[in-house]
């Protein structure tokens, strides 16, 4: 396939997951339809199912190109161990309906069944989770989480957290990068050691 007849496939793939983060942040998955889906978009029916197949189908590309997006975020983060936490929180409360970025939707409880017999979204899910424990790990060691946390507690309130950006709808006179800085707060000063 030419280049850039690859490269526009590529955008509308993209904006049809966009599309679906909005829309299941608006009515769920469970009430997401293709006929829906498509006519967000602004494409006809048949071209959607050129792209996907399903819902199930968009939201297995969403889940790899999200975790690939973080992989890459992460990938690229400085600082000290807890500004490369509190960074990759909050990459992924901004960017949720970004093409680059990492659509919270696919951490829907609604939506998590349809990972389980996909094995390569769990290889790379597992690749993410290595990285974050490491960081968690490096952290306790630096003193900037208490050691008796667990890492598997920690890392699934960090990924739950994450969703409360989707609050805005809640809170809608907070910009999301403030209400990230609040959530981030908040989340890290309660990992701090106790006195």
């Amino acid at each position: 396939m030419p280049p850039r007849k690859e490269r526009k496939l590529h955008i509308r793939e993209s904006l049809i997951i966009e599309m679906a983060a909005r829309l299941i942040d608006q009515v769920g998955y469970t009430h997401l339809t293709m006929d829906m889906l498509s006519e967000q978009v602004g494409i006809a029916k048949a071209t959607l199912y050129q792209h996907f197949k399903s819902k199930d189908a968009v939201m297995i590309t969403a889940a790899m190109r999200a975790l690939e997006n973080l992989e890459g975020f992460m990938m690229t983060a400085s600082g000290t161990t807890i500004e490369q936490l509190r960074s990759i929180m909050r990459f992924m409360m901004v960017s949720g309906y970004d093409a680059d970025g990492f659509p919270t939707m696919i951490m829907h409880d609604e939506v998590l069944h349809i990972f389980s017999n996909q094995p390569a979204v769990a290889a790379k899910f597992q690749q993410v989770n290595t990285r974050l424990f490491a960081l968690v790990d490096a952290a306790k060691a630096e003193g900037e989480i208490a050691l008796d946390l667990p890492n598997e507690a920690i890392i699934t309130m960090m990924m739950n957290t994450v969703q409360v950006a989707r609050a805005r709808t809640i809170y809608p006179a907070q910009p999301l990068d403030t209400l990230a800085e609040i959530v981030i707060r908040i989340f890290f000063n309660g990992l701090k050691p106790t006195i």
